[in-house]
């Protein structure tokens, strides 16, 4: 490693940084352009990888933030952490300080915020590396949301609002859940907005309770053919105590639907527990379908036809609104907002 190459990195260390800001210490122009270093956007460096995940890709963006600009709309979304799918290469969204000009350069889509209200977000150090953490400014919850309002899928609103209504470890930020706990009461007063009668749609079908993606995503194929009842996170119990939480219950066909993700087969621990939950349930007089994410994500139709099945209902129909709105995003290739945790 060159001598210059070992000052930028005592300086900065994996942090992005500007290259003004760069020249400004002192480094010269020639040791920016090493080739060690990443280009994550015009006039920033890097001395780590930077993957394609719109999450990571708002943070290399942070040395190029005017003041009062922030992140917003699925890019605030994402770095709240929620767990949302967008397509391959979405810019990262900023918007600027109401009377000014937002940005406009590569691989950004610019927005003029309505108001200059933000959060500053503590993210932690080890969403982009191991050092310190970051301390990014984003548009509030309920602002974000709006904003995403006409620019997402239905599903995945309906994701993010389920995720930030959970109070969890998912958030980046505690405080996030605080600012949470008024989220449905501050998005239910925009009635005038942009977008809002999705808006209105993802407010009727988001729920409090939701632990996961897949959880939410399989509760809207029931909702896509009239299953609007289900508990999501029930408890089954005996008198002799509580069994265990399932994704989705029903208590009037005695009744369980659960996500099986990755984790239920890795985890020992986590086997081990589940067998004793599902025993318990059968033995208690309850029964179940346990779906994987090709359930979900491949064949949706069927599993609302398996759903339907176990609880002895008929499909009903629902608005054509609500299942156009459902129907969002099946078709097109999503990937991942945010990185995986290193």
């Amino acid at each position: 490693m060159s001598r210059q190459l070992l000052r930028i990195t005592h300086t900065f260390g994996t942090q992005p940084f500007s290259v003004t800001t760069a020249l400004d210490a002192g480094f010269g122009r020639g040791a920016l352009r090493n080739r060690t270093l990443t280009r994550p956007h015009r006039g920033v460096r890097t001395a780590c990888e930077v993957d394609p995940s719109l999450v990571s890709r708002a943070i290399a963006l942070r040395p190029k933030l005017r003041p009062g600009d922030r992140f917003s709309h699925a890019t605030a979304l994402a770095l709240l952490g929620c767990p949302l799918h967008v397509t391959p290469g979405t810019p990262v969204d900023v918007a600027s300080a109401p009377g000014t000009t937002p940005m406009r350069r590569a691989g950004v889509a610019g927005h003029r915020a309505a108001n200059g209200l933000a959060l500053e977000l503590q993210v932690p150090a080890g969403l982009w590396t191991n050092e310190g953490a970051l301390s990014l400014p984003i548009s509030l919850p309920a602002d974000a949301v709006r904003e995403a309002a006409t620019m997402l899928p239905g599903p995945e609103l309906v994701v993010a609002l389920d995720s930030l209504l959970h109070r969890g470890p998912a958030h980046f930020d505690n405080a996030v859940a605080i600012l949470s706990e008024h989220l449905k009461e501050n998005l239910c007063a925009a009635r005038r907005t942009r977008g809002a009668v999705r808006l209105s749609i993802a407010l009727r079908l988001a729920r409090h309770g939701a632990e996961s993606r897949m959880e939410t995503l399989l509760r809207l194929i029931g909702e896509s053919v009239g299953i609007s009842d289900l508990i999501t996170q029930g408890a089954i119990r005996t008198v002799y105590g509580e069994i265990g939480r399932f994704d989705l219950t029903d208590e009037a066909t005695r009744s369980f639907f659960e996500y099986d993700g990755a984790q239920h087969r890795t985890s020992r621990t986590q086997y081990l527990r589940d067998i004793a939950r599902y025993d318990g349930a059968r033995d208690a007089g309850w029964r179940g379908l346990r779906f994987h994410a090709e359930d979900v994500l491949q064949t949706p139709d069927r599993t609302a036809a398996r759903m339907l099945v176990r609880l002895g209902r008929e499909r009903k129909r629902i608005s054509s609104p609500v299942a156009k709105f459902l129907s969002e995003g099946r078709t097109s290739s999503l990937e991942p907002a945010a990185p995986r945790r290193r």
